[in-house]
């Protein structure tokens, strides 16, 4: 499968390009947190992979 993300091809790339990189782990998901705007509580903690993210908002 291949992904609509950019490739992970060096540090600089991935801190300072402007392409969105994403490190999935062997089983494809990303760790996610959400958290409440106002007061920055911890709300959730889960997981998503690549098609999640990909889903507009």
């Amino acid at each position: 499968m291949s992904s609509q993300f950019a490739a992970r091809t060096s540090v600089e790339a991935v801190e300072e390009g402007m392409l969105l990189a994403p490190k999935f782990d062997v089983n494809g998901l990303i760790p996610v947190i959400t958290t409440d705007a106002a007061t920055g509580e911890v709300l959730m903690h889960a997981y998503m992979n690549e098609a999640a993210l990909l889903k507009n908002p």
